[in-house]
């Protein structure tokens, strides 16, 4: 995704899952700059669907 021009953020909530949070890269991380987010119980999958979500926008 950095090729595409996003800059990740993935985050473990203990006993809960992943939250894989994408920004456009040299924005800042906050809430206000997020491009896609998603939440599932693993990593690989909350990146692929939070990856989908951002790369689906027009």
């Amino acid at each position: 995704m950095h090729r595409q021009g996003y800059d990740l953020q993935l985050t473990q909530y203990e006993q809960r899952g992943w939250r894989a949070t994408f920004y456009i890269t040299g924005m800042e991380d906050s809430a206000t700059s997020a491009t896609a987010s998603a939440f599932e119980e693993t990593p690989w999958r909350t990146v692929q669907w939070a990856a989908w979500e951002a790369l689906s926008k027009p």
